[in-house]
This record gives C-alpha cells, sequence and structure tokens, in this order.
C-alpha cells in the first residue's frame, strides 16, 4: 500500500470519528432537551398524619404543576433542569417551598394550619401574585374551602356573605353584587370578569351575574375589590371588581359531579291564571365536571350544570300612581287612577282632557256639545263670564281637571311564566408549551330564562350567550382575545307587553261604543250618561220659568250630585267595557294568542299593536396582553408591569334598539386603553405602589385614572395601608345610542 493510499484511509477514518462525535453530541442534546426530574412523595397534615388531597405541587415561576390525589400522594415529572423550587400550598395551611436538586421518591410535606389569616395569595389588586395583607387596595377573598362549606345555594349567592357587599336580587337565577356606591339592579359600576372575561351583556348592558359563569365544580376562587379599580381595570369599574377563577385541567383531575334538591316556600305565590296557592315548589340543580392530563403537556376539561325552579313571583299591587289624591293605600275599587306597582297595562289619562276631546271629536255626542254651549251662554253674563270662559268652567265643575282614570291591567303572573331554568356548559383545551408558558382555547355557553328589573320589567326567556377566548400565558405576561355572543331569544318587556295586550279591544256586547279608542269609549260613556241629566234639568226649570238664581242652585246641585257619584259611575262603566268583551281574559286561548303576537313582534311593533320583544345580537370584541418587566430590572430597584387592551361593540337589534345609520346598519363602538404599574420595596417593610391608566371611547375625550398606595408591615404580621384611586364610567352601549321607541 502505498503512501497516498495511507493518507486516504486516515483522512476516511478522521471523517468517520468527526461524524461519529457529531452523533453522539446531538444524541445527548437530544437526550438533555428531554431529559426529565422525576419528583414523587405524599403530603400529610401534620396534626393528625392523614394525607392531605388536593394540596397544589408547582414549580416556582413556572406554569407546571400538579395536585396530591385522596391519599395525599403526588407524582411530577418537569423537564426544568434542577436547582429549582417546588411551592406546596393548599387553603387553610401555610404555604412551604422545597429546594429540589435532582430526581425524588421519598419528598415527605407535613402541612401546618395557618394560624395567622391572611397568608392568602390574590392577583387582583396588582394583576401579579402578592399577599392578601400586603396588597395595595383591599381584597376580599372565596377559595375552595369557603365556596365548599358555604350555606348559600351556589358560589355567587355566597357573595352576599362577604363584608361591604350588597346583591341586588331580581331573580332565582339573577343577582348582582355591588360595593361602595349607589347603583342599579343591573350594576353597571361594577366589572365581573370570568377567566379574564368581562361577563357582561353587550347589548342589554348588564352582567348575566352567572347565568353563563363558572359552575360550582370548577370554581379555584373569587376575588372582591371593594372600590375603585379603574386604574388597572378600565372603564365600569367604578364600585369594585369581581374575579372569578376557574381550576386548571392540570391542577385538577378527574370525575366530580354534584346534586341539589329542596324546596321553595313563598306564601305570595299563586298558580298562573288562577288564586290557587303554590307556595312551596322542588328545587333541582345538579352539575358534572371531568379534566383530563396527558403527560403534562396536554389537558382538557369539560362542564355541564343545569338548574330548574319556580321562580319567585313579584306580587307587589300597591298604588304607585300617587293620583286623585292617593298615596301607596289606592286600590283598584278606591282610586279611578290606580296603577299597581307589578300591575301592566293599566296606563292613567287625565278625565277632563279626554271627555273634552270626545265631545268634540265623536258624533254622537255632538248634541251634548252643543247643548253645553246653550248652557254657557246662559251662565256666562250671569257670573261675569263670556260663553267660552262659562263653556270651560261647566266642563271644570262637572269633570275636575285633577282626576285620572285608568284602565284594568294585568298581573305580572298573567304575562310571565316563572318556569326557571339555567343551562351552562363550559370547555377548555390546555397545552404547555414550554413549562413556562400555556396556550388555552376556552368556551362558555350559557340558555336561561330569568326575570330582571331595570326602567321596566324584563322577562329574560330562552337568552343565550357565549363567550369564546384563545390565550397565551406565562409565569410574567399573557396574551388574550375574546368574543362575547349575545342572543336575546324571546326577551321581552313585561310592562310593554301589558300595553300591547291592551292595544287591540274586543268591542263589547251591550255596551255604547261611542270611540274607537278604549278611554275614548271609557269617558264618552261617563259624560254620555252624566251631561244630559243635567242639561235636562236645567232646561225645564228654565221653561218653567226659574229665576237666574234658581237655575244656578239647580246647576250647583247638579254638580255635587254628578261629582258625588263619579266612583261608582266610573268604576261601573270600566267593569262594563271589561267583563262584556272589552278586555281579554288570562288564560284563554284568545289571550295566549293575543300574548303570543305582542311578544314575538319586535319593539315597537307595527300599525297593527305594540311589540314588546327584544331583537338583540350584539357581539364584543376585546383584546388584551401584559408583560411583567420586573425579571428584566434589578428587583431591588423596582416593579414594573404595563398593558393594554382594544375592544369592540358590535351592535346589531335590527333597528329595534339601538340608533340606524343612513345606510342602514348599527354603529360599532371602538374602546382602547393602557396601564403602567410601579412598585418599590423599602427596608422590607414598606411597599409603595403607583399606576395610571388612561382609557378613549371614540365617543368621548380619554381618561387617566390614577392609584398610589403605600403598605408598612411592623412585627411581621401588622400591615397599615394607605391608598388614594379614581374610578369612572363610560356610558353604556344603549346610553350611547339607543333609540328604543316604547
Amino acid at each position: 500500500m502505498n503512501q497516498f493510499e495511507n493518507e486516504k484511509i486516515r483522512a476516511s477514518m478522521m471523517i468517520f470519528r468527526q461524524r461519529n462525535l457529531k452523533a453522539a453530541v446531538l444524541l445527548l442534546l437530544s437526550v438533555q432537551a428531554f431529559a426529565q426530574t422525576h419528583i414523587t412523595g405524599v403530603v400529610t397534615d401534620a396534626a393528625s398524619g392523614a394525607g392531605l388531597i388536593g394540596v397544589s405541587i408547582q414549580v416556582k415561576g413556572k406554569v407546571v404543576g400538579t395536585i396530591t390525589n385522596h391519599e395525599g400522594r403526588f407524582d411530577l415529572k418537569v423537564l426544568t433542569s434542577p436547582p429549582f423550587s417546588l411551592v406546596v400550598s393548599s387553603v387553610g395551611f401555610r404555604a412551604q417551598e422545597l429546594e429540589i436538586t435532582g430526581d425524588r421518591q421519598d419528598v415527605r410535606v407535613q402541612m401546618q394550619e395557618e394560624i395567622m389569616l391572611g397568608g392568602e395569595v390574590v392577583v387582583s389588586a396588582s394583576r401579579v401574585e402578592e399577599s392578601v395583607m400586603r396588597s395595595p387596595v383591599s381584597v376580599e377573598r372565596l377559595d375552595i374551602r369557603t365556596i365548599r362549606e358555604t350555606p348559600a345555594p351556589t358560589f355567587f349567592d355566597a357573595l352576599r356573605n362577604i363584608k361591604g357587599v350588597e346583591m341586588s336580587t331580581q331573580s332565582l337565577t339573577f343577582s348582582n353584587p355591588n360595593t361602595r356606591g349607589f347603583s342599579g339592579n343591573g350594576n353597571l359600576r361594577m366589572v365581573q370578569l370570568v377567566d379574564g372575561m368581562d361577563n357582561q351583556a353587550p347589548g342589554l348592558n348588564f352582567s348575566v351575574a352567572n347565568i353563563a359563569g363558572l359552575s360550582e365544580l370548577d370554581v379555584e376562587s373569587v376575588e372582591l375589590l371593594p372600590g375603585a379599580s379603574s386604574a388597572l381595570y378600565g372603564p365600569n369599574a367604578l364600585n369594585g371588581i369581581l374575579l372569578m377563577s376557574s381550576k386548571s385541567p392540570f391542577l385538577y383531575q378527574g370525575l366530580s359531579a354534584y346534586v341539589k334538591t329542596g324546596v321553595m316556600d313563598a306564601a305570595n305565590r299563586v298558580k298562573r291564571y288562577s288564586n290557587e296557592p303554590e307556595a312551596v315548589t322542588p328545587f333541582y340543580d345538579f352539575g358534572v365536571r371531568y379534566a383530563k392530563a396527558f403527560s403534562n403537556k396536554f389537558a382538557f376539561k369539560v362542564n355541564l350544570t343545569y338548574l330548574q325552579a319556580k321562580d319567585w313571583q313579584a306580587s307587589d299591587y300597591r298604588d304607585q300612581s300617587l293620583s286623585n289624591g292617593f298615596g301607596f293605600e289606592g286600590s283598584r275599587a278606591s282610586n279611578l287612577g290606580y296603577d299597581g306597582v307589578n300591575i301592566y297595562g293599566d296606563p292613567a289619562v287625565n278625565l277632563n282632557s279626554t271627555i273634552k276631546s270626545v265631545l268634540k271629536q265623536v258624533p254622537a255626542l255632538r248634541p251634548l256639545d252643543e247643548g253645553l254651549t246653550q248652557l254657557s251662554g246662559l251662565f256666562g253674563p250671569a257670573v261675569g263670564l263670556t260663553a267660552e270662559q262659562a263653556y270651560q268652567k261647566v266642563l271644570n265643575d262637572l269633570y275636575p281637571a285633577g282626576v285620572s282614570i285608568s284602565r284594568t291591567g294585568y298581573t305580572e303572573r298573567d304575562l310571565v311564566d316563572y318556569n326557571a331554568y339555567s343551562l351552562k356548559t363550559n370547555a377548555s383545551l390546555h397545552y404547555r408549551i414550554t413549562e413556562g408558558i400555556e396556550a388555552l382555547v376556552q368556551g362558555n355557553w350559557g340558555l336561561g330564562t330569568t326575570v330582571y328589573t331595570g326602567a321596566d320589567r324584563y322577562y329574560i326567556k330562552n337568552f343565550t350567550i357565549g363567550q369564546y377566548k384563545a390565550e397565551l400565558k406565562g409565569s410574567d405576561f399573557f396574551l388574550r382575545a375574546y368574543t362575547t355572543r349575545e342572543n336575546a331569544g324571546d326577551t321581552y318587556a313585561v310592562g310593554i307587553a301589558g300595553l300591547g295586550m291592551q292595544k287591540q279591544w274586543t268591542v263589547p256586547n251591550g255596551m255604547v261604543v261611542l270611540d274607537p279608542t278604549y278611554f275614548g269609549s271609557y269617558a264618552g260613556n261617563y259624560v254620555g250618561s252624566t251631561l244630559p241629566g243635567v242639561l235636562q234639568s236645567i232646561q225645564a226649570a228654565a221653561m218653567a220659568g226659574a229665576s237666574t238664581n234658581e237655575l244656578l242652585q239647580i246647576y250647583q246641585n247638579a254638580v255635587i250630585s254628578v261629582n258625588g257619584g263619579r266612583n261608582d259611575a266610573l268604576n261601573t262603566i270600566r267593569n262594563g267595557l271589561d267583563n262584556s268583551g272589552g278586555r281579554l281574559t288570562p288564560g284563554t286561548p284568545e289571550f295566549e294568542e293575543r300574548l303570543k303576537t305582542v311578544t314575538g313582534k319586535p319593539i315597537p311593533g307595527d300599525a297593527d299593536g305594540v311589540g314588546a320583544r327584544f331583537m338583540d345580537k350584539t357581539n364584543l370584541y376585546h383584546f388584551e396582553g401584559m408583560y411583567n418587566f420586573s425579571k428584566l430590572i434589578d428587583p431591588g430597584v423596582v416593579e414594573l408591569i404595563a398593558g393594554a387592551n382594544y375592544r369592540i361593540y358590535d351592535l346589531n337589534s335590527n333597528g329595534t334598539i339601538f340608533y340606524n345609520k343612513p345606510d342602514g346598519t348599527e354603529p360599532t363602538i371602538d374602546e382602547y386603553g393602557g396601564y403602567v404599574q410601579l412598585q418599590k420595596s423599602i427596608a422590607g417593610i414598606l411597599r409603595l405602589s403607583g399606576s395610571v391608566r388612561y382609557d378613549k371611547n371614540e365617543n368621548f375625550k380619554g381618561q387617566f385614572s390614577p392609584r398610589i398606595s403605600g403598605v408598612l408591615t411592623l412585627a411581621k404580621h401588622h400591615n397599615i395601608r394607605a391608598s388614594y384611586q379614581t374610578g369612572f364610567r363610560i356610558p353604556d352601549t344603549q346610553g350611547q345610542y339607543i333609540d328604543l321607541l316604547t
């Protein structure tokens, strides 16, 4: 073998060795990339020695973790290279940190009960994790254990037990919390977030409580900030912010379910269309949750809950008209202008002006108008009045200007079916891109029927709302996009429905219908039954030669007689109009058909009558993000977070609620905002915080919302907090573009 061949062989061997070395390096790197740290162990109660279920085991600063099983055991595999810290925490126990330097199969943790209250970690006050006692503002919290032990029917009802909270309860399935300030039944001054999604109905303009929210099985925590919170959460967080967070399917796995049943007892309830008592009715509520994680990378969960019951009935029949000299003590029999609180379709008109109108317009009454004119010409000179002045005086004497009359309305139970139900479902898919970054998609959908009080009473029937979210989050950032899609379903305004039921009235049998309108016939029948007698008595006395003073006395006696019998006469006429076919009887096929027609027509209806239905399919689109820059800055200098959001309201009510632009479409509303927060710790005992946010709605000038606070910690457990912050509210979508003809 010559020298050239030897060199060739050496070169080939060198290439072979280099290739093998590269392959080995790649293999080593590949093994290293997929190497896992495996940790197993058990968590027990230090006092009893029993295993603790549901204890959180999480890698500090990462999104990866697990929870203990029913025996207190856990099994965790992570890609994070040691050393790292495990945070072991559970509600009611002091959190512990364990230093992990490699694989461990012998971890034993004994949990000590939390003696000092306030050890919980919250995120709502500053959008970063911190002790509830050292947060810059007051935070009230419901944790898993509190929710499990509360005597309230649902976790949402348990909010009323929180300090400083008052609940406005509209019905069985609809209530709204409020803190520190005035509010309405649909609270527009408090923001409610479900896993970061604002759960307001963007068209109907109120937070939908828990109609499309979380299942009780899936609630991990509820945090409430009472008071102004606009500095971090923007418009409408004027009275506070409510954050509801669900359980991670990585941490809370398996199948769980609940069944609740009971009875509801209310003495005022009766069956629809009758006065048969129905005080005691059953209540049913059940839910199921299933969550599963695969290889600590992919997980999913699904929830389904259903509630059904007979709702509370509104039966306040006090007179709210305050007419004809009556207060709330008026009744249908005593007050001609009666307007019951929960009676609908009983509008009132002025008797005097209605009579003046029908005398001039109804042909059958013109002879009475002519006789009244003659009487006025006779009396005018005697009392120093012109004929026109005397005409008005006679009408005002016989039919006083301050008298109101109303028609017989319908009770709320005639117009509303109190069979309440709520169906909620939500599901999510989670994928851990790395141990510090998680991607997820989530959908919450709810269908329900309930009753709500606003400017009117609203029957929220077959209402649906869906919220769909995509999110990317890590330990120091999140990017979130979601949409809220509302469908009013068969929702209608009960008060308008009552008016619609009266719009078309059947021609009464045996009654003189002097005018096609109800009140025209009502007033016409009354003047037709009273004025002829007055005119005839005076005309007869005049023909017999009575003096002017005698005629005036006869006239005064007639006025007294007419006014003295006014209530009885008008009640008789109204009852006659009602009972002889002028009013549809609740429960009859005719009534049901009319109610179906009225509630099926969109507001404001058409030429044939009044429509009461809301046609609303308004959508909301929201995009936001936040980054915690603290890891990029020396923690001893300052902690910095910043975030921004952009929101679009896409109004869609088919022209029934909102203003229509010249091109026939409804407006969109754009909002955007951003915030910055700085925090600084001094000597380990003083924590200063300052934040400012700017928000802009296209229809209003921009708004700055500042917040500054300081927390002084003394003797480790004593905290003194001082804070200043502002809040503001942007008018809701109806406040900006309502064009509702009622």
